[in-house]
């Protein structure tokens, strides 16, 4: 590349600056936390076994990845890129704490483009990033001449471009990636990968499977809605090879989601994104009780105790469990709590039985830090829920001094040594860390009121979240002023200032096959 070329690159940069990266390390972590946390929060939903090749567009023209393999595959058109998940991934080392892919630094081509699809999973020597996206006629001539269009520029420091021996691909080296990314043209898109053997099967692949398409041929997403954002993760089998003895077969565990946005502000003044999600393969990991176990429920019948300012809160309605050893560890951990206070195994089913909501919001104070509060609320429990509360206090916090929390018969709260809440009403059992006087979050009941029933929900404050980890390296300064930084100020900065822009989640677990969710940003 020649010098003129370089200093124009610097003065279009110094017009604009673009900062997306993602790793995809990190995805592939946050895949399988996304594997676990999704199907428990879901209440362990499923879908069917049956296991095909989903397209949409350009996935279809992109070389599939190995099912036996974790994977993640994406396909958007419009304005519908995650670009906020592929700013998350990238702009903190608590999130990215490994290098950036080659890849990564088109991903405000990736966000700005008509039709993209992205394919990240594992091979032989690492993992293979590789993708494809619309060019314009005029982008599409500078580059199979050798040369990077002009928004091209704004994703590299210092590009040099040079022509491949592969037919139709050229490489492209700059200070800001650590290998070169190969561009490949075909059609009216441009292909990425990390790698030159990749492209070339890429290529390949993409000019059989334009022929294909051309007659006909494609497969189709299993959530219905011809919507323009869709996205499939898979573990590979991985967790079920972890979690099975003696079997031979691992079966994926697998998420599907689809997406769309709207352009139309709510009376909140923000943006609503509509997801479709669902399951499949979690029949290899669970005897299905606790499937069984959860039941639909009017949740705008109550008023819950669901503190503010809030972070997070989850809720799941379940009838009488029997056993719970093969539940989600919250259930267990309830349940063997319940235990040793002394409660009977019937009154454990009682107190497990209706709807269970646990919430992370509120304020509470440990030694000289205001920290979120912890709450669980048992809306509409019985008299067990009498003895729950007494045995609590008695057993656990014998000789605290109680103040009386108004609207509450039985309980109480104290400060010593952190603010503790134990108390009961025909309405409520609640426990947690927080303090009783906490105003209540508006948005909860707002939400659920338009929920005619559902199995679970759960609801999360990007913004506050990301208020709460920003604040993390002060808070290990404190406490480990001799030790290494868990995290640095500058990455959770970031963190704070992209999740800040994410907006207010709010997922619902509404039928065996899935459910659905809103997105406020």
């Amino acid at each position: 590349m020649s010098q003129e070329r370089s200093l124009n690159s610097n003065n279009i940069r110094r017009q604009e600056k673009l900062e997306s990266h993602v790793n995809p390390e990190v995805i592939l972590v946050c895949l399988l936390a996304a594997l676990l946390v999704v199907p428990l929060l879901a209440a362990f939903s499923m879908i069917g076994t049956e296991r095909r090749w989903v397209s949409l567009d350009l996935l279809s023209t992109l070389p599939p990845p190995d099912p036996s393999a974790p994977f993640i595959i994406m396909s958007s058109s419009g304005a519908e890129f995650p670009l906020y998940a592929a700013r998350l991934f990238s702009e903190s080392s608590v999130i990215s704490p490994v290098g950036i892919s080659p890849v990564a630094s088109v991903i405000p081509l990736l966000n700005s483009s008509d039709r993209t699809a992205v394919v990240v999973t594992e091979r032989k020597n690492g993992l293979a990033v590789y993708g494809a996206f619309t060019v314009s006629s005029e982008e599409y001539a500078v580059l199979i001449s050798g040369d990077l269009p002009h928004r091209w520029f704004l994703c590299f420091d210092n590009p040099e471009v040079r022509v491949t021996d592969l037919s139709g691909a050229i490489q492209v080296t700059a200070d800001n990636i650590s290998a070169p990314l190969y561009v490949g043209l075909l059609g009216e898109s441009a292909y990425i990968s990390d790698s030159i053997y990749d492209m070339e099967k890429i290529l390949d692949h993409a000019g059989k499977s334009l022929a294909d398409r051309a007659r006909g041929k494609g497969g189709n997403w299993s959530i219905e809605g011809d919507w323009d954002g869709r996205m499939k993760l898979s573990d590979g089998g991985v967790i079920h090879s972890m979690t099975s003895e003696g079997e031979k077969t691992a079966i994926p565990l697998e998420v599907e989601l689809s997406w769309r946005s709207s352009e139309d502000a709510d009376e909140l003044g923000m943006r609503l994104g509509r997801i479709l999600w669902r399951v499949k393969g979690v029949e290899s990991l669970t005897d299905g009780r606790f499937l069984k176990a959860a039941r639909e429920h009017d949740w705008s019948a109550n008023e819950l105790f669901i503190p503010d300012p809030l972070i997070a809160s989850f809720g799941i309605s379940l009838s009488a469990p029997r056993d719970v050893s093969s539940f989600p560890p919250p259930i267990r951990y309830m349940s063997d709590q319940f235990q040793r206070l002394g409660m009977r195994r019937s009154e454990i089913q009682s107190l497990l039985s209706g709807p269970i909501v646990f919430s992370v919001g509120g304020n509470t104070q440990i030694l000289w830090f205001d920290l979120p509060g912890l709450v669980l609320d048992l809306p509409g429990r019985g008299d067990e829920s009498i003895k729950l509360i007494e045995r609590f206090w008695s057993d656990l916090f014998f000789g605290a001094e109680l103040k009386e929390v108004q609207g509450y018969e039985h309980g109480g709260v104290t400060d010593m040594p952190f603010t503790i809440i134990a108390v009961r009403n025909d309405e409520n059992t609640v426990i947690g860390l927080t303090e009783p006087n906490a105003e209540r979050n508006p948005d909860i009941p707002r939400l659920l009121s338009a929920e005619a029933s559902a199995l679970g929900w759960m609801f999360l404050d990007l913004p506050k979240l990301g208020m709460i980890l920003a604040e993390m390296p002060s808070i290990n300064a404190i406490l480990n002023p001799d030790g290494d930084d868990i995290v640095d100020n500058e990455s959770t900065n970031r963190l704070r200032e992209t999740m800040n822009d994410m907006g207010k989640l709010f997922v619902v677990w509404d039928k065996e096959m899935g459910g659905h969710a809103l997105w406020y940003y």
